[in-house]
């Protein structure tokens, strides 16, 4: 495949899965314009990086799998790059971790619990996932329901292949057209500066990690994040 080409089928994918390409191939978001760019300047920028990193197999390999000769990814009237309708009384706060960093996830549940008991908010996590049903699809269901999305990031969690494809990826899907927010948390040290996901501001003070800071610090970082998922999320007129 030409260069030219190459640049045609990046044209062809929508915003969403221009940035799950750059998600999947874990590219330095240094090396691209900000995401506020045309994408055909992005595009180029992806172009050059992984060509001078000898990775053009791995780009064609994702190309074929999402666009076809003659076929356009762009969205049509009332596609799936349409925001639905209600999105913005979604309410639901889904929660990606890792079982190392379920501590974290109960002090945050403890932080949302007056959120929750108001009506204001909905924590989702997969400890609501009872035995018999499929882990998938209740994934799906939450994610479909979610209007943020918080990750308490650590080295675990991004070396996590199950996290990665059964919940990043499919948030990334969410974000151009279903107004989903990232909210990344570091809570243990980790390179989330090469992850992908720095392209998203944290929630920690200057990136510190959680576990970094004394237990009077880490609690003010979430009393601050659920003061912000409230003014995200909460209900009109609530």
């Amino acid at each position: 495949m030409s260069r030219d080409e190459f640049l045609d089928r990046l044209a062809r994918l929508l915003p969403s899965q221009f940035e799950e390409l750059v998600f999947r191939l874990a590219v330095p978001t240094e090396y691209l314009s900000p995401s506020t760019a045309p994408l055909a300047t992005r595009a180029i920028d992806l172009l050059r990086y992984l060509e001078n990193a000898g990775r053009m197999e791995e780009l064609a390999s994702y190309l074929h799998s999402k666009t076809r000769p003659g076929v356009s990814a762009a969205p049509t009237s009332g596609g799936a790059a349409a925001s639905p309708p209600g999105a913005a009384a979604r309410t639901r706060i889904f929660v990606s971790y890792v079982q190392q960093d379920a501590p974290w996830l109960k002090r945050l549940q403890v932080h949302l619990k007056p959120l929750e008991d108001r009506g204001l908010c909905e924590l989702w996590d997969d400890t609501r996932i009872q035995p018999g049903m499929v882990r998938r699809d209740e994934i799906e269901k939450a994610l479909q329901r979610a209007r943020a999305a918080v990750l308490l990031v650590s080295a675990d969690f991004l070396a996590s292949d199950a996290v990665r494809k059964n919940e990043l990826l499919p948030l990334l899907n969410r974000v151009a057209g279903d107004g989903v927010r990232i909210l990344p948390l570091i809570v243990r040290p980790c390179l989330f500066e090469h992850s992908g996901l720095e392209k998203y501001e944290p929630a920690n003070p200057h990136g510190r990690p959680l576990s970094s800071m004394d237990q009077n610090e880490a609690e003010t970082v979430l009393v601050e994040l659920a003061r912000f998922l409230m003014g995200y999320v909460a209900k009109p007129g609530s």
